[in-house]
Formats: structure tokens, C-alpha cells, sequence
């Protein structure tokens, strides 16, 4: 008893005239020990023993809960995706964008990326991204298929492997370049359209602050999201007469 109080919780120790008892190497763990243990002690140690007991279990579960292995991302969105993903898989989906297929990126690139993406699911006919939103971050499209939508009229279709988001994010790190407060350079750039999941569909988020990295880290995958960000703009401007972010 005194064994297992001590490896519990330095206060709940038994008194030193007690034996100090060894387990048997390799004995099994005795599950019944927890229920009996509290029988055999004074009452004041057997309060020791359960705020011990409590204790461990409150650590045990807070550690597993904060994290996942170093290998693992949390689903996390409107409709959280329904297993985690591997790293290998994140990075190997992003190798699928278009994006990344464009110009040449570091696969040490893929991986900074891939430890700060979001995994977000959207069933169908969910908004992503509401017209006049603020938040600049950018989506990779990992399955199904999102719809551009402008004064109620659907004027893009993308699809896996595309991406949306470049015209608000490159919009507001300009503005800020020049020197614009960053909260009101935000209120600038909003976005321009909603995007609505068409069907069931996983995407990865990449935050606005995660991304200007991008630039230093990667100017091959930058220049394309540049470029992306100069089509799409222009996109909107020719089909309703001006340019702001999607």
C-alpha cells in the first residue's frame, strides 16, 4: 500500500515505520487496488490517496486532449472532418493543387505548410466565406467543389486541386507594405463574393498571418499566388465592374 501511495502523490506517503515493499518484477497490473486500498488506510491518508487518484487522472486526460502526435492535424471547422489527417497526407494533397503544380516548391515548404493549415469541412450548400468578410486567409480545395457567388448569380465553379482566396490575402499584405494599418487596410479589402460549398467538401485554411512567410520562405509559391490573385481580380472586375477580394 505504502508502494503505490507513494508513487501517487508525495503527501499521501504512510509513515516510515511502515515496511517499504518492492513489486515483484514483471507483476500485473491490479486493477481491484484503487477500490481496495482506501479500506486498509487511516481516513486522513485515504483522502490523500483519492485527491491523488483525482489529480493523476486530471493530468492524464488534459495531456492527451491538448495534442495529437507531431504527425497529426485536428479537423476543425463548421463541420469537423471525421478522422485526422497525416502529415504525409496533407502534404501529399498539396502537391495535388494546382497551385503548387505551377512553379517548383521546396517539399520543406509543403511541410512548414502543412503545420499550419486548418482542416475544414463544409457540407453542401454551406457558406465558406461571406461577402464582406475581413478574414483574408486562403483555401486549398481538397475534394468537391466550390461555388463563386456574386449578387445571387454564380459566376465560378472550382473544383479539387484549385484555390480561392489569393485577391483578399495579396489585396491586404499590399495595403499593409505601404503602410496602412493592418485593421483598417481589413475593412479595405473585403471580400468581394461569397464561396459555397456545392457539395460535401474538404478544404485546408491557411491563416493570413501564417502565410506572409510565404514570401521569404517560398517566392516561387508567392509569385503564383500573386498571379492567381491578378486573374481572379480581374475576373470579377470584367463580369461586375470592379475589384476587391474574394
Amino acid at each position: 500500500a505504502s508502494y503505490i501511495i507513494n508513487s501517487l502523490h508525495p503527501l499521501a506517503r504512510a509513515p516510515s515505520s511502515l515496511p517499504q515493499p518492492t513489486p515483484p518484477p514483471n507483476a500485473p497490473a491490479c486493477s481491484h487496488l484503487p477500490q481496495l486500498l482506501p479500506s486498509l488506510l487511516s481516513p486522513s491518508l485515504s483522502l490523500l490517496y483519492f485527491m491523488a487518484c483525482q489529480t493523476l487522472v486530471m493530468n492524464t486526460s488534459q495531456t492527451a486532449s491538448k495534442t495529437l502526435g507531431d504527425g497529426d492535424c485536428i479537423a476543425t471547422g463548421p463541420s469537423s472532418s471525421s478522422a485526422p489527417m497525416s502529415m504525409e497526407e496533407i502534404v501529399h494533397a498539396l502537391k495535388n493543387s494546382n497551385v503548387f503544380k505551377t512553379r517548383q516548391v521546396h517539399d520543406s515548404c509543403l511541410q512548414h505548410m502543412a503545420k499550419k493549415l486548418v482542416i475544414r469541412e463544409f457540407d453542401a450548400g454551406e457558406y465558406i466565406t461571406r461577402r464582406g468578410d475581413t478574414e483574408a486567409s486562403i483555401f486549398f480545395i481538397v475534394s468537391g467543389s466550390v461555388a463563386c457567388i456574386l449578387d445571387d448569380e454564380e459566376i465560378e465553379k472550382l473544383v479539387a486541386g484549385q484555390s480561392f482566396g489569393e485577391v483578399a490575402m495579396m489585396t491586404l499584405y499590399k495595403m499593409t507594405q505601404k503602410g496602412i494599418a493592418e485593421d483598417k487596410a481589413r475593412e479595405l479589402c473585403k471580400r468581394a463574393a461569397d464561396m459555397q460549398a456545392k457539395e460535401k467538401a474538404l478544404l485546408f485554411e491557411l491563416k493570413y498571418e501564417d502565410s506572409l512567410k510565404l514570401s521569404r520562405i517560398s517566392p516561387n509559391l508567392w509569385s503564383t499566388l500573386e498571379d492567381l490573385a491578378k486573374h481572379r481580380s480581374c475576373r470579377i472586375f470584367d463580369k461586375k465592374g470592379f475589384s476587391t477580394g474574394q
